[in-house]
């Protein structure tokens, strides 16, 4: 799949009507006395799928020609007045629109038939004729349709990708489509006025070293393009794209031959050199494997200042250094991706949420796993115990965030096997008589080797913690909420975009892995110890 850089793949899809209004709808049309749209058997005259894209009204004469020579025209929302104006016909007229105000679609021109989905206002059913009813895939609209014959229309989410899978179920099979820029052109989105989407954000995505101007929702369309066609392409259909923009250069792009590699790209000019990468990281690779791409590659952006963002959170640039060195380039490795010299690739996010949305429609999160070597050298130095690993937070930015260091240590008195991983910034300090492992601190290989030996992992917020749970280890982990001045904490925050609910476990979590929605107090951490003594099988050393 061709992937355009900048593009979160998770870009989600919001229907412009709620789902009860598009159910009322499905259910009042479905009652009316009108033809349903069914399978057709194949017909080999031209279909021409005419959008809405600027470069379209370059095209006007010859779609005009075409359809004079014996090609079918199809047109969606202000497409009918757009050829009418031009003087061309429209054989049929496709509208999904479920908003009361699509209807002046419907009335601005003229069609030989109207294909009109059965979420669409009752005005849409009311206003022409003769009609067709079709059913997108919608999710209950089985339910309501019944035994009745019909076919259920899917292909994407917009209405240009859906003609597609209509003109098939018509029985077309030579297809092409015009103004499906999914792009701007001279400050423009559509070829005719369109304030519907007057709000649109446009943002820079780049393919085949050109860029393009274009809304989220166009860019998620030229994703969707790539499946779409590819399915009609299995059914024996041509698919051909005239024209200019993003979705037109991604089709140009999927006649060539495809790279093996994803190349995905980390900004550290605006994304921090911290364990967020690792999160990062997890969604590129779960990308790679959504797109059918053999291998990952990423491409690391140096920042402004001196290779990193100009933020003002402490830290030297040693530091984060040592954060680029020991965390972010271990983890590449551990994810089995190598470093790119591609500036232009995937680029997404480090929120947990779109992996927590990915997870909970099916597909798996890829687990870090420590190398051998490192899990050879924390096994010599553990000399056969399974300790219990506390991971401690002492940053000196955010310090309302840190672990509550007396109650940890009160807790590991006894006789208890325990050692404790220090925050990276006091990895070298002693702390008391307590055993820590400094190199354990500062690499991550040999973090996560100790993680995976220990009987369990324990400790209070933080990115080295979070990061376990992108592990098979065993985990306790301490996410107090409502913190002062710290949005992160708030609830709202914290289901937007961590993907969980306050009391919520990770979706993908692995028995011996919980969140304790608790602040860490000597109480709360004796409890949850507890608790996790009596719920895992798993016989922790002591």
């Amino acid at each position: 799949m061709i992937l355009p850089s900048n593009l979160d793949d998770s870009i989600p899809i919001v229907c412009n009507v709620g789902d009860s209004e598009i159910l009322t709808n499905i259910r009042s049309s479905s009652l009316r006395s009108l033809p349903w749209l069914q399978m057709a058997e194949p017909r080999f005259d031209k279909v021409l799928i005419v959008g809405g894209g600027p470069s379209v009204r370059a095209f006007l004469p010859t779609i005009k020609a075409l359809r004079e020579s014996g090609a079918k025209v199809f047109a969606m929302n202000g497409t009918m007045k757009m050829l009418n104006d031009a003087g061309c016909g429209v054989d049929y007229f496709i509208l999904l629109d479920a908003r009361p105000e699509s209807v002046k679609f419907v009335t601005n021109g003229t069609a030989s038939e109207y294909l009109i989905a059965s979420q669409c206002p009752p005005e849409a059913f009311d206003a022409v004729a003769p009609v067709t009813l079709w059913h997108p895939n919608y999710e209950g609209v089985r339910e309501i349709s019944g035994d009745r014959e019909c076919v259920f229309i899917g292909g994407g989410s917009s209405v240009g990708l859906q003609s597609m899978s209509i003109a098939y179920a018509m029985g077309f099979r030579e297809i092409h489509l015009y103004g499906y820029d999914s792009s701007y052109l001279d400050g423009a989105g559509h070829a005719y006025a369109q304030p519907q989407n007057d709000a649109d954000q446009p943002e820079e995505f780049t393919v085949g070293g050109k860029t393009f101007l274009a809304a989220p929702w166009m860019a998620r369309q030229a994703m969707e393009f790539q499946t779409a066609a590819q399915q009609l392409a299995d059914g024996d259909a041509s698919v051909a794209v005239h024209g200019s923009g993003l979705l037109p250069e991604i089709a140009r792009q999927m006649g060539q031959p495809q790279p093996e590699t994803m190349n995905a790209v980390y900004d550290l000019g605006n994304s921090p050199a911290s364990y967020d990468f690792t999160t990062w990281l997890v969604q590129a690779e779960m990308a790679r494997k959504r797109h059918g791409f053999q291998k990952l590659s990423v491409y690391l952006i140096p920042g402004p200042k001196n290779g990193f963002r100009d933020d003002n959170l402490p830290g030297s640039d040693a530091f984060k250094r040592q954060m680029l060195e020991n965390v972010i380039h271990p983890a590449i490795r551990m994810m089995g991706a190598t470093v790119s010299e591609s500036k232009v690739g995937w680029t997404g996010n480090y929120r947990h949420a779109p992996i927590c949305d990915a997870v909970k429609q099916g597909e798996d999160m890829p687990c870090y796993k420590a190398p051998a070597w490192a899990v050879d050298k924390v096994k010599a130095h553990l000399a056969g115990r399974r300790p219990i690993v506390i991971t401690l937070r002492e940053a000196t930015h955010w310090p309302e965030r840190n672990s509550n260091l007396d109650a940890w240590l009160e807790f590991a008195k006894g006789p208890r096997d325990v050692i404790f991983v220090r925050d990276t910034e006091k990895a070298d300090e002693p702390l008391g008589l307590f055993e820590t492992y400094p190199q354990a601190s500062k690499h991550l290989e040999l973090r996560l080797a100790l993680a995976e030996l220990a009987s369990v992992n324990i400790g209070f917020g933080g990115g080295p913690m979070a990061f376990l749970f992108y592990t098979k280890c065993p985990t306790i982990f301490f996410w107090k909420t409502l913190i002062d001045g710290y949005p992160p904490s708030y609830p709202d925050w914290i289901e937007r975009n961590a993907g969980v609910r306050v009391g919520e476990n990770f979706p993908w979590a692995v028995s011996g892995q919980m969140i304790v929605w608790d602040a860490d107090d000597l109480d709360s951490i004796t409890k949850a110890f507890n608790n996790y003594l009596n719920t895992n099988q798993r016989a922790l050393a002591s």
